[in-house]
Parts: structure tokens; sequence; C-alpha cells
């Protein structure tokens, strides 16, 4: 099965779904479609070849038009705001530079924006974040900017290296593929998606923003 992310409302409800799946064999995978792409690959590769030098600090900005005042990521009760919905991937883009920072990242700051009449859901957020062999980390995400997120399919470049324009939707489905047919490795799966959402919901509570609840669906 293939989520979408974040994986679940907070570092709890993640890890349930990951012993469920555990317990009932059913495989997992975070839908972050951008770890799968080639323009990520080459970088930890070049990162991994020493070339670049030592890693010192790594910034991520994410920032969309406003959705709609009556769009469901603007509900606190729906899990939403900028930091599930596109904050997120700064902070997962983040711990998968560990390998070459002596291990994860753990947070040392965050400040928010609400959105105003929303009751509290964050509009924008910022996290500040240290790496242990001292490198640090910033990732900033904004949900309502003229701006549009980056995206390898527009964009290809790592200094002068162009390594493809297929969007990385369609990476991501492949390399699940390669799992679920040939039991490739994959480095979205429960494990990975519970670390994220401690991180998520650590950046919550630094920045005084609303916890998310789970909601129940009402039937007929």
């Amino acid at each position: 099965m293939l989520s979408e992310k974040p994986f679940a409302v907070d570092a709890g409800e993640a890890r349930e779904v990951a012993e469920a799946a555990r317990r009932h064999g059913v495989r997992v995978a975070e839908a972050f479609h951008d770890l799968h792409h080639p323009v990520t690959t080459r970088l930890h590769a070049l990162l991994a070849s020493g070339e670049p030098g030592e890693l010192r600090s790594a910034e991520a900005d994410l920032a969309i038009p406003a959705p709609p005042d009556g769009d469901p990521r603007w509900s606190v009760a729906l899990a939403g705001g900028a930091l599930m919905d596109i904050g997120c991937y700064g902070l997962h883009a983040l711990r998968h530079l560990g390998p070459w920072a002596s291990g994860a990242p753990a947070l040392e700051s965050a400040s928010g924006r609400p959105r105003a009449g929303r009751g509290g859901v964050d509009e924008a957020m910022t996290a500040h974040l240290r790496f242990p062999a001292g490198a640090t980390g910033v990732v900033r995400c904004d949900m309502a900017t003229a701006l549009d997120f980056v995206r390898p399919d527009r964009d290809d470049r790592i200094r002068v290296e162009h390594l493809g324009r297929r969007p990385s939707y369609s990476y991501q489905p492949e390399a699940f593929a390669a799992h679920v047919r040939e039991d490739a490795p994959l480095r979205t799966g429960p494990a990975d998606a519970v670390a994220t959402m401690v991180l998520i919901d650590e950046v919550h509570r630094a920045a005084g923003s609303p916890p998310r609840q789970r909601t129940t669906a009402a039937t007929g």
C-alpha cells in the first residue's frame, strides 16, 4: 500500500499503522516521491563521494499559493497546515542527509504563523535543526505565497548536470512496484514514516501549534 504523506496525524498513529502492517504482512510505503528522483539520487551520491566536502548546512524552502479558504488543508480537525502539507517534505529530505552528518537531525527550535480565522492552523512554519556532527538545518514552508514549490520535472539541475525531467511521481510507483515484486529495498517504509512523524510532532509542539487529532468519519 502506498500511503499519501504525511503518514498519519501524529507519531503514535504512525506507529500503530507500522505495527498493523507488520502484523498482517502488508507492504506499506509513504509517498515522498522526491526521494526517488535522479536529482536526489545524484545529490546523495555526490555527498557519499566526498566531492562537495563536509556537510555544514542544509536548507529546504517550500512555498505554494494559498489554497481556497474552504480547502481541507486549512482545517486543524483534518490535520491540515503548512507543516503537514508541504513542510513535511523538507523535514523528510533533511532527515535523509543524516548518513553524511553522523546521524539524523534533532530539532532546536520552531516558530509558525497561524492562518487568520482558521482556528490556529499554521499558514507558515520554520524549523531549525542540528545534526550530530554539528551541521545545521533549516526548513521553511509557507502555504500562502505567490510562489510555487520547485519541482524536478521543471528544474533538474545539480551544478551543470541534467538528470531527467520525468516527474518524481513516476519514479515513486516504479520503486514501490520493485519492492513488491522483487523485494527491492524501500527507503520510505513504516520505520522511516514513524521517524518523520516524530519530527513533525516535535516541530508542532515547539512552535505552539495545536496538536493534530484523529478524526472519525461519520457513516450513514
